[in-house]
């Protein structure tokens, strides 16, 4: 299953935990891809089955570009 894994950090902690992510989902054969949100633009979500979206919090808001998203 093609996974597109998509996080906003604002000090890392949601990148960490988003490659956790990453290496269980490869354990059970997806096909994983990890993008900041912040570093690079998703253009196009049709190749992929499974999408996750995370954020760090911060005063109940994500962050901008997880939102973008």
């Amino acid at each position: 299953m093609k996974t597109l894994i998509v996080y906003g950090t604002r000090y890392g902690a949601t990148a960490g935990t988003s490659e956790e992510i990453e290496k269980v989902l490869q354990g059970e054969g997806f096909d994983v891809k990890v993008v900041n949100a912040k570093e690079e633009k998703i253009k196009d979500i049709f190749p992929y089955d499974l999408i996750v979206v995370g954020s760090g919090i911060q005063m109940c808001k994500w962050t901008g570009e997880s939102e973008d998203f």
